[in-house]
Formats: structure tokens, sequence, C-alpha cells
């Protein structure tokens, strides 16, 4: 640049007049003027190979994918855009299978093969690797699936033993814990075990003085015995039954003979209206109509009760004795004392009996 500026500086030095000065600042400038462009064009295609360089690092994979969209009609814009699009997810894929690596050791070649497709623009080849990978994942998950269920079982075993020892402790709070702790390692498709773990959390929830804990769950219970069992099951009637009781221990009696009424109408028709069950269920209603001061209509139940003990099981049972003298105890509430001696002594009473009615 030095040795053009003193051949032109020479050249006109001679001439010493304004014109040749403007002349010289003329060229000058042209000159500089063209060294800058040179440099910033050189700067441009230096940039221009290095970017080219860089691009040629994932154009394996980029072309193979551009030949691809190609071979389907796609061209112009929309192939540029797609092939950028799968430029940048490229290293997201990369990323990705990484961490596939690090989920299971034993999958991490066929993982590792499917990164080489991919990369080699071998589309088919990569989607086949990462399609066993995902047959052997599911594997993997069945059995390891299988695997938990087991211990889940176990675990449910282990807390009912223990909840079953403190209950006999009559230690029911920490009962109550053991059988929640069994519920919860139940699979929530088993209904039926499900409602009996629940049975004995309330259970143990009641006895420990959390009447109304015990009630939500009886009814949980009773959903799921519904749902499993059928609407007009005996073991439905068994745990509307248990519901009711705790409905009636705090005070909720509408509710509570509701149940009740559910419980015999279910046994009534699925066990037959003499069965022993459905005295039991009739005595259950009694007691809470004598409760609420509705002796007259206990009465008629509790003569049912009496009848269908006797009849089941014979005159000299206990049971048979106890649904006498709550008959009994029903008719002199309900100033019958005549009535009461009648049954008394043709039930073969002593005369005891007989005078506790006068």
């Amino acid at each position: 640049m030095a040795e053009l500026l003193n051949s032109v500086r020479d050249t006109f030095e001679a001439a010493g007049s304004a014109q040749g000065s403007v002349l010289i600042v003329t060229i000058v400038a042209a000159v500089l003027v063209g060294a800058v462009a040179g440099f910033s064009w050189g700067r441009q295609r230096k940039g221009a190979a290095s970017r080219s360089h860089e691009v040629a690092e994932v154009s394996t994979a980029a072309v193979a994918m551009r030949q691809h969209l190609m071979n389907q009609g796609i061209s112009g814009r929309a192939l540029e855009r797609r092939v950028r699009a799968f430029e940048a997810n490229l290293k997201k894929a990369r990323g990705a299978m990484d961490v596939l690596n690090a989920e299971d050791p034993e999958t991490a070649p066929l993982i590792d093969a499917a990164k080489r497709s991919l990369e080699e623009g071998d589309f088919d080849e990569a989607v086949g690797q990462l399609t066993d990978a995902r047959e052997r994942f599911i594997s993997a998950r069945k059995s390891l699936e299988g695997a938990a269920r087991g211990r889940a079982k176990a675990a449910s075993r282990a807390a009912v033993l223990a909840g079953d020892l403190e209950l006999a402790r009559r230690n029911y709070g920490a009962a109550a814990e053991q059988f929640g702790a069994a519920v919860d390692n139940v699979g929530g498709d088993e209904e039926s075990e499900v409602a009996r773990l629940l049975t004995k959390q309330g259970t143990a929830t009641f006895k420990a003085g959390d009447r109304q804990n015990a009630a939500g769950i009886f009814e949980t219970a009773a959903k799921l015995v519904r749902k499993s069992s059928g609407r007009e099951h005996p073991n439905l009637a068994k745990a509307l039954n248990r519901l009711a009781l705790v409905r009636f221990a705090i005070g909720q009696y509408d509710a509570a003979e509701r149940l009740y009424r559910r419980a015999i109408s279910i046994d009534e028709k699925a066990l037959g209206k003499d069965h022993s069950t459905v005295a039991t269920d009739l005595n259950n209603l009694a007691q809470l109509l004598v409760r609420r001061g509705g002796m007259k209509e206990a009465g008629p139940l509790l003569r049912r009760v009496m009848e269908i003990r006797q009849k089941t099981l014979g005159p000299n049972h206990g049971k048979v004795r106890q649904a006498r003298r709550n008959f009994l105890g029903a008719l002199r509430a309900m100033n019958a004392p005549k009535d009461a001696k009648r049954i008394a002594v043709a039930d073969g009473r002593d005369s005891r009996d007989a005078e506790e009615t006068k």
C-alpha cells in the first residue's frame, strides 16, 4: 500500500498544481476504499467457509432429511424450514438418548446404535433400534411392576398381622394405623380386599373413640362392597349394618334407620324372611326404635326376632332367651303385662319371670 502511494505521489509531484493535488487525493481515496472492501470480502468468505464447516458436522443427517423431504414433494421455503427444524431438534434428540442410556445400562447398546444411525441419516434403522429399546423398557417395567405388586401385598399382610396384634392388646389407635397402612398397599382394583381392610380399620377407629372418622371409613367400605358384590348382596347388608351402628352411636338416628331398613330388605330377599341374619337385622332396627321412643313399632320387630331365633336355634339357646327378654321388656314398656305374662308362661318361663310382668 505504501509503495503504491509513493508511486502516485512521484507521478504528480512535478505538476505541483491544485488539480494535481485533487487528483492525488481522489486516487488515494479510491485505493483505500478498494482495500477495505477487499478485506471485508475476504472475512466474509472465511466466515462462510467456517459456517459451511460447522454445518458439515451435522450435514449427513440434514442432507438425508432434505433428500427424504424432497422425495415427498416438499421444496422451497417449506423445505428449508423443515430442515432447519430438524437440525435444531437433532441436539435435543442426542440429549434424550443420553438420558435413556442412564435409565437402563442393558439397553445402552441399542440406544448408541440408534444414535449412530440417526447421525448417519439412516432413519429407518434408527427407528427400528429405538423400537427394540422400547420393547425392552416395557418388558423391564412389567417385571418391576410385578415385583412391586408382590412387595406391596406382602407389606399389606404384614400390616394386617401387626394391626390384629394391636387390636388384641386393645391398642385401638395403633391398630387403626396399621390397618390404614394395609389399605394403602393394596391395589385400587381389588375392591373387595380394600373393603375388608377398611372394615378392620373402621372397627379399630370406632373402638379408639373416633366415631366420626369411623363413619367415613365404613361408608367408603360400603361403597366398595356395593361395587364389587352388587346392590342386593348380603355382604352389602353387613356393610350397611356396620355403618348404621356408627351413625346410631353418634346420634344420627334418621340415617341409621334408613341403613337398617335397607339391610333388612336385602337380607330378606337374598336369605329369606326367617334367616338368622334377618333376625339380627330386625333386632338392630328395634333397638334404634326403642332409643327413639318408638316402642310400639319396636314390639312387633322384637317378636319376630324371638320367633326366628326359636325356629332356627331351638327354645333353650342363649340367643333365644335374650330375644324373649327383649320382647317381654317391650311388652312391659307398652303397658301390656297380660300379654307379657302369657308369653312368659307359654314359653315355659319360671314363676319369677311371670311375676316380673305384673
